[in-house]
């Protein structure tokens, strides 16, 4: 029990304003990232090799472009242009769980952790193909190299409420 009324956390001389810096440099956070220089507008390009890597590493396994190829003899209407979107997503899952399975460290997950990865994050990765796709374009959305819909479009397909 203190006896005197001074909290053991207080130092003499009161409270400090500026914190001291320490004489060792903290590590840094051991991330993907090295905390390297980066680069800086006007000034010499640094980067550092695992950086370099992974992209590199990342570009190699880029997906090629997928294309919906609707049958053009075929039909118009609403199952035909959902049948043909449903084909699509089904290949472009495809095409991204192969994707996965060479991306650093997601073969060492365990088959039921794999498995779980893909299944929650299925849908955000087909909404930002779409989304990527549509970047250049204005009012369209792009669902595959040879299929882009506008609002009219989609509502003449009966893709309109989808």
């Amino acid at each position: 029990m203190l006896k005197e009324g001074v909290r053991l956390d207080r130092v003499r001389g009161g409270r400090q304003k500026y914190k001291r810096r320490p004489e060792v440099d903290p590590l840094p956070f051991p991330g993907p990232f090295p905390a390297g220089p980066l680069a800086v507008a006007g000034g010499p390009r640094k980067t550092a090799a695992p950086v370099n890597a992974l992209v590199s590493h990342l570009l190699v396994v880029e997906p090629e472009k997928l294309y919906a190829m609707p049958d053009p003899a075929g039909p118009d209407g609403h199952l035909p242009a959902v049948a043909t979107l449903c084909d699509l997503f089904d290949r472009e899952i495809v095409v991204t769980i192969s994707w996965a399975k060479s991306i650093p460290g997601f073969s060492s997950l365990s088959l039921s952790d794999q498995m779980s990865v893909l299944q929650s994050v299925w849908m955000e990765v087909l909404v930002l193909g779409v989304a990527q796709r549509s970047l250049p374009l204005q009012d369209e959305l792009a669902f595959a190299e040879d299929l882009v819909l506008d609002e009219e479009g989609a509502r003449a397909a009966g893709l309109g409420e989808l």
